[in-house]
This record gives C-alpha cells, sequence and structure tokens, in this order.
C-alpha cells in the first residue's frame, strides 16, 4: 500500500468519526510512519510530505475524494470545502497568467526585444 493511499484511507476513517474535525499533520506523522515532522524553526511546514501526497490525491481522477488542506490540517472535504480548493487553484493560476502576460508585455515595450519565438520567451525568463 502507498503512503497517498494510507493517508487518503486515515483521513476517510478519520472523517467516518467527526467530518467537520481537521486532523494535524503531527497526528499524522504520529498515525502513519512513513510521514515524519520538520521540527525546525524555519520550517513553515511540519510535513512536506503530507502537503505533497494531497497535491498528488487531489490530482489523482481515479480518487473520488477531495482532501481540503488548511493550515498545516487537513480532511476530507465537503462539496462547498471542494469548491473552495477549485477556486483557490483558479486564483493562482489567474496570478500565474498575470506575471505571465506582463512579461510579454514588458518584453514587446518600445526598446526592448520584440519575441518572436518560444525560444525567445524562454531567454527572457531566464534572465529575469
Amino acid at each position: 500500500m502507498t503512503r497517498q493511499t494510507k493517508l487518503l484511507k486515515y483521513l476517510r476513517k478519520r472523517y467516518r468519526e467527526d467530518p467537520k474535525r481537521f486532523i494535524t499533520q503531527e497526528e499524522i506523522c504520529r498515525d502513519i510512519d512513513e510521514y515524519e515532522l520538520d521540527l525546525s524553526p524555519r520550517s513553515h511546514n511540519r510535513c512536506i510530505s503530507i502537503w505533497k501526497d494531497v497535491q498528488l490525491i487531489n490530482s489523482d481522477p481515479d480518487v473520488h475524494s477531495v482532501i481540503y488542506y488548511k493550515n498545516n490540517c487537513c480532511k476530507i472535504a465537503t462539496k462547498k470545502e471542494a469548491w473552495i480548493c477549485a477556486d483557490r487553484i483558479l486564483k493562482a493560476g489567474c496570478a500565474q497568467m498575470k506575471r505571465y502576460w506582463n512579461i510579454i508585455d514588458k518584453a514587446r515595450m518600445e526598446g526592448q526585444m520584440k519575441l518572436e519565438t518560444r525560444e525567445d520567451l524562454q531567454n527572457l525568463l531566464e534572465r529575469v
């Protein structure tokens, strides 16, 4: 059984016990051996592997659950929380597109290079 499968089963079990309760990273690390806490004071995320596994699970079209991740805690999402997760991804994507078009606009400005190809854009991004 993969680490992601163990996490999903664990969260589903905890969801059945109390659907509203968020599970902390500390609890997950205590109950699933494959996860380890990073107790470094410089760490803003106590267990990055949990966050990565949540991203993998949420990206997998074969998994019919969405994991709601908030403030280093997570739980199986309700329908409303799943929409919140989707909105967060959309907002992040829009912000990236804004940055993309700002770079394109700056590159097209008077006195700067004109982008002709994808290679020109790659060269520009490497310099920025």
